[in-house]
């Protein structure tokens, strides 16, 4: 029987792994020095877990798969990680923005988590800093990094309780396939009666990798 809490991990796992639909809203800043203000949506560092998954392609466009195999486990408990096709560590880190009133999802990598940690270690609860997120780097770019700055602090006890609930990643933003439908993708190219998010155009900047 399949685990389906494969593919979700906390972040004391995360160096175990390597880098390489629905209503839910991808949160994005597009352009050099655009900022944001936003809450990151957890307690403590624990509460943001890490998705493994597989990127392929369907019909000319890429999507994400929840990775079957968690480490440790061999090969072919996952079809895809036997075909060779690498694991992704992501983020869907969820945001709170604060002027428009919704959650939004953050896609971040691996590199991140100490991004992540860092502010985890000085605001508790990390959700009560309301924070200015700013873009630094052209459209485009791959060396894009991102600078938080700490706005304001609600003092007392955690507010998450207070904002809206938070939409499950797979199934929405990962494909959850079981390793028939991967031996069928392998065989075909081709996925069947998998309901989650459409996946997206690789000219498309709206959806995965942003950067």
């Amino acid at each position: 029987m399949q685990n389906s809490q494969t593919g979700r991990y906390s972040m004391s796992e995360i160096d175990n792994y390597g880098n390489e639909g629905g209503n839910a809203k991808f949160f994005s800043l597009k352009e050099d020095k655009e900022v944001a203000k936003a809450r990151i949506m957890a307690d403590v560092l624990e509460d943001i877990p890490f998705y493994v998954a597989h990127e392929i392609e369907v019909n000319g466009k890429r999507t994400l798969v929840k990775c079957n195999r968690s480490y440790g486990d061999p090969l072919d408990n996952c079809p895809l990680c036997k075909a060779g096709i690498k694991q992704q560590v992501k983020f869907f880190i969820p945001m709170y923005m604060e002027d428009e009133g919704v959650v939004k999802f953050w896609e971040r990598g691996k590199t991140f988590a100490s991004k992540l940690s860092s502010l985890a270690g000085r605001f508790n609860p990390l959700v009560n800093t309301l924070f200015e997120i700013e873009r630094n780097g052209a459209k485009g770019s791959t060396t894009t990094t991102y600078e938080t700055f700490p706005l304001e602090t609600v003092p007392g006890q955690s507010i998450l309780n207070q904002l809206p609930e938070v939409q499950e990643v797979i199934g929405t933003f990962i494909k959850d396939l079981d390793n028939e439908q991967m031996n069928n993708f392998l065989q075909t190219g081709s996925i069947e009666n998998v309901q989650a998010r459409p996946s997206y155009n690789q000219s498309n900047n709206q959806g995965y990798n942003q950067p």
